[in-house]
């Protein structure tokens, strides 16, 4: 064998060294370059598991159980509360909304206003719209037209200029003539009725505490 050939082979192994190391380093960058975009298995991406969550369960069904007891404890308790306030005098009674525009607060007391202006002998305590129906307390600082009686009579003027057939109650009370009227014209139902007599004497008892 010459000197050729030999140069040949040494030349051919040398090749194949090299290219070896570079086949080598094209694969462990491809290895690196795999690893460092590995989007993960699903197990390490995604959230709780289906054993997680049913380890759980039991705990936030307890919760669950023991705020709905809470609530219908609270519930009861109001409930209880509700009664007693309407064996003590009733709830507050809600303005309907088919109530009727000239009953209402704003109204009402345009009308009040107007018809107090012309009066003689007649003094506004109170114009309560807090709940329905409006009521209106005055106060007849003039003789009764029938000495000794107390008469709805002596209003007569007031209801005429706000509306005939007003329900009106008068009486006597610490030796003044005060009168209490409803200021609607609609047929009130006994639930109504029995609140607005409530309402009148809180009224009553308020304006004599104020008194001089």
């Amino acid at each position: 064998m010459d000197e050729s050939s030999n140069l040949s082979r040494s030349v051919a192994a040398a090749l194949g060294i090299a290219a070896g190391i570079a086949l080598g380093w094209v694969a462990l960058w491809t290895g690196a370059a795999s690893a460092a975009f590995d989007p993960g298995s699903p197990e390490e991406t995604s959230g709780p598991t289906e054993a997680d969550c049913e380890a759980q369960l039991p705990e936030l069904t307890e919760r669950t159980d023991a705020l709905d007891t809470e609530v219908a404890a609270l519930k009861f308790e109001e409930g209880l509360l509700r009664s007693q306030l309407g064996i003590i005098g009733g709830l507050p009674i809600p303005w309907p909304d088919d109530a009727a525009p000239q009953w209402r607060e704003a109204q009402v007391r345009e009308q009040v206003e107007a018809a107090m202006s012309g009066l003689e002998g007649i003094v506004l305590h109170e114009l309560d719209c807090s709940e329905y129906p409006c009521q209106l307390v005055v106060e007849s600082v003039e003789d009764p037209s029938t000495p000794g009686v107390v008469s709805t009579h002596d209003y007569d003027a007031l209801t005429d200029a706000l509306a005939p057939g007003l329900p009106i109650m008068a009486a006597a009370l610490d030796g003044r003539n005060l009168a209490f009227i409803t200021l609607t014209d609609a047929k009130l139902d006994r639930e109504v009725s029995n609140r607005v007599d409530v309402r009148r004497d809180r009224l009553a008892t308020r304006i004599l505490e104020e008194a001089p």
